[in-house]
């Protein structure tokens, strides 16, 4: 028995499970979206009403997301939305099992821009120390910096378009949640691994932007094994540089990522992603330390169902010429819009290494 003075045992704190937490946030934006559309379609519903009654003491969280997302943050905007940062890494992380590039940019430095219109990555290079003799006079050197990158905020944004019956089916929020990640995952991949070109006030640049591609092994008069551990080899030394002791990541094809899990087994330790968005025959490595991203205040979302639509993933400027147009009274459907503020950089492009036809 502990003696009467004893000091009081302290118990060790319970730690909130992350994966809990996300999926959480990930059901509070679904649910918001819900409640979104749900009071379009019927404008005399009071939407925390609706909240409360559709899923009861879980009301107050909904409403903050439901609440932030009504007004979206804006580059002019002081005091974003910081109740929504467990929003924007649980969408981020959600999207995982559709996005490669979602999943590179979890494991890559993450940035906020807190209301600023963009950021400065600096660099400093100093001098290495050397030994000094006993009683010597220690050197003062003078490091030198520089810019190593520029973070500018992008908006990334989708419409996908729901049936009346798709939105009070109870499956609405599997449906919805489906949507938002379906529409939202392989479009980030096609974007983060091209190589086009930033466009200002519109896109970053892809990674592979200005890359010079590395050369394959043949395969001539050795077996497939051993050309693939030298592309692997090329890959992972290329970027081993800049990674140092840090995490390396591949981003692969479908077949090649397949073939590199059957063909190393258990002795490969570095992470393979797989992008249905790569060309057939491309491999990527990446030094996580080479990229940074940013994604602000959480997906935004908004609908409507008294606008017209260009049923069309590369929509005109001009409604009528764009392609089929859905009018959403008509068809009674409703119309979800996503706008998620997120960007990239690369810090390092020495970093980023790929091959093609491998």
């Amino acid at each position: 028995m502990r003696g009467m003075n004893a000091p009081p045992r302290m118990g060790i704190p319970l730690r909130p499970d992350a994966e809990a937490l996300a999926e959480m946030a990930m059901t509070n934006l679904v649910r918001a979206c819900i409640t979104t559309v749900a009071t379009k379609l019927d404008p005399n519903l009071d939407g925390r009403a609706y909240v409360r009654q559709r899923w009861g003491n879980e009301a107050n969280s909904v409403n903050t997301v439901l609440k932030a997302a009504s007004t979206p943050a804006m580059t002019s905007t002081t005091g974003w939305a910081k109740e929504l940062a467990t929003v924007t890494s649980a969408f981020l992380g959600n999207l995982t099992p559709f996005s490669a590039g979602a999943d590179l940019l979890r494991r890559t430095l993450g940035l906020s821009f807190n209301g600023v219109g963009s950021i400065n990555l600096p660099t400093v290079s100093v001098p290495l120390a050397d030994f000094v003799a006993e009683g010597g006079p220690i050197p003062v050197v003078n490091g030198v910096s520089s810019i190593q990158a520029v973070l500018s905020p992008y908006k990334f944004a989708v419409i996908t378009v729901l049936s009346r019956e798709t939105i009070e089916s109870g499956n609405s929020e599997a449906l919805v949640r489906d949507a938002l990640l379906q529409s939202t995952g392989p479009s980030l991949d096609r974007r983060l691994f091209d190589a086009n070109a930033g466009v200002a006030n519109l896109r970053p640049p892809g990674l592979l932007h200005n890359i010079t591609p590395l050369t394959p092994a043949s395969g001539t008069g050795q077996g497939k094994d051993d050309a693939m551990k030298d592309d692997l080899q090329a890959l992972l030394a290329a970027v081993a540089p800049v990674a140092g002791n840090g995490p390396i990541v591949l981003i692969a094809a479908p077949a090649q990522a397949v073939t590199i899990g059957l063909r190393t087994l258990q002795t490969f330790s570095y992470a393979v992603l797989t992008s249905s968005q790569l060309a057939a025959g491309t491999v990527i490595a990446v030094a996580c330390s080479a990229v940074v991203s940013a994604a602000d205040a959480g997906p935004a979302i908004d609908t409507t169902r008294a606008a017209s639509v260009q049923m069309n993933d590369s929509p005109s400027s001009d409604l009528m010429t764009g392609g089929a147009v859905r009018a959403m009274f008509q068809t009674d459907c409703l119309g979800l819009r996503l706008r998620w503020p997120i960007t990239w950089a690369v810090r390092d492009p020495r970093g980023i290494a790929f091959m093609q036809n491998v």
